[in-house]
């Protein structure tokens, strides 16, 4: 009987070979189509469609098709916004650009004369999740449950299990939405409440982690089914881990340390896209104007202190996220 690593090697020999010959059938299969010349490819800027906005009395275009447009002719993006002006007879176009974009590129509204933004929607998963983050800040007053921002693995799994669960009558319900916000922040703390070790000591650790959830319930305000829900998660993780030290022997389980809330931002953004983080600052950005409201509405209460200094926190965090873009450390690779 041949040792478990000759196997699992002779495994990945098999997957490998079967791969590639699944390449080379794709490229053979591209030998057979029909292919546009490349004049043929390029974008006609008589079909870049133009819309008018009558509440804000202005033809509008999408910042893709000027981008193509410009990149196709070797010309700059004013150029591409003239000619497309001038195709259209229109003596001024404002060009739309998402929310997102503007907070990883800046810039751009240097380069182009008119820009009207499109804002990222309340009902993105992202400003779903990150508003639960913060109300159960709120709740608890406890910085690390920012950590379910700041930690990739919490951040990732939390909105994975989200998107999983949200349906369009979740999406015409703000009270859906923040059920479902609050479920998938209690996922993501299990996501990494595993401290790292070796899959066959799993068990000596297993009442600390249920320590630890027992915790959780308590800061965040677990309903009993929110917390049974949980526990079931936290189990299911131990028993998948414990599977796999029975096939595979002593390997690092999947999981990871908590982390800062501040210093180790960089680490935990460096390969996770950029999109993500950019909504992520754009629902902060939005929370920290609400709080300050809030805080200035309250100002006379005990509640206004709590408000302006939780929105001190958020900035704090929103600064730090916007010096990552800057550097460029969000981008993979």
């Amino acid at each position: 009987m041949l040792p478990p690593h000759i196997v699992l090697i002779k495994g990945l020999i098999k997957m490998i070979f079967k791969e590639s010959d699944l390449n080379i059938n794709n490229a053979n299969f591209l030998d057979d189509c029909v292919y546009l010349t490349e004049d043929e490819s390029k974008i006609n800027i008589s079909t870049i469609p133009v819309m008018e906005n009558t509440r804000l009395n202005a033809s509008l275009v999408d910042i893709s098709y000027v981008e193509k447009l410009a990149e196709e002719n070797g010309i700059s993006l004013i150029d591409a916004v003239n000619a497309i002006q001038e195709q259209n007879d229109i003596d001024n176009i404002s060009v739309v650009i998402d929310e997102e974009r503007i907070i990883s590129d800046p810039d751009i509204v240097n380069e182009i004369n008119n820009v009207i933004i499109k804002p990222m929607s309340e009902n993105d998963p992202v400003a779903v999740y990150v508003e639960s983050v913060c109300d159960a800040y709120l709740e608890s007053q406890d910085t690390k449950v920012f950590d379910n921002i700041l930690d990739e693995n919490k951040l990732t799994y939390g909105l994975r299990r989200l998107k999983t669960k949200m349906t369009t009558d979740d999406i015409n319900s703000n009270a859906n939405l923040k059920r479902l916000g609050k479920r998938s922040l209690i996922n993501g703390l299990i996501g990494t409440i595993l401290s790292d070790k070796l899959v066959d000591k799993v068990d000596d650790d297993k009442n600390n982690d249920i320590n630890k959830l027992n915790q959780y319930a308590v800061n965040y305000k677990m309903s009993q089914s929110e917390y049974n829900e949980a526990l079931k998660d936290l189990l299911d993780r131990y028993k998948t881990i414990a599977d796999g030290s029975k096939r595979l022997g002593a390997v690092p389980a999947a999981a990871a340390q908590g982390v800062n809330m501040i210093n180790a931002v960089v680490q935990h953004f460096r390969s996770k896209p950029k999109n993500i983080v950019e909504k992520v600052i754009i629902k902060l950005r939005r929370i920290y104007h609400s709080w300050m409201l809030k805080a200035r509405d309250a100002r006379k209460s005990g509640e206004g202190n709590i408000f302006k200094n939780s929105a001190s926190i958020v900035l704090q965090i929103i600064d730090k996220l916007l010096g990552l873009i800057q550097k460029g450390a969000h981008k993979i690779g």
